[in-house]
């Protein structure tokens, strides 16, 4: 999670939710611990960021969808260029 889902934990119940430390105007420099923290966390989501944007060079991703008489077919086509994204990461 980045600091852009602020309300998630309020929202939603996850039995473990690792969120960034912010800097704050009373707290304007992180410790060594928060920025540790940071590290690890960044760490693990460049690799969803990457996946995202891999997943956005198929353009059905990006242009608007506009097929509503198939069910779940948004669904189906994440899954779909995911699938794909996943064959050109082994291949390559």
């Amino acid at each position: 999670m980045d600091l852009g889902y602020i309300g998630f934990a309020r929202d939603y119940a996850t039995k473990s939710l690792k969120m960034p430390t912010k800097m704050t105007k009373k707290q304007p420099k992180l410790n060594g611990t928060q920025k540790q923290n940071n590290k690890s966390i960044n760490q693990q989501r460049i690799w969803v960021e990457h996946a995202i944007g891999g997943m956005k060079r198929f353009e059905c991703l990006v242009s608007r969808f506009r097929n509503r008489k198939v069910p779940l077919f948004d669904d189906l086509l994440i899954r779909i260029c995911a699938g794909i994204w996943n064959l050109h990461l082994t291949i390559s």
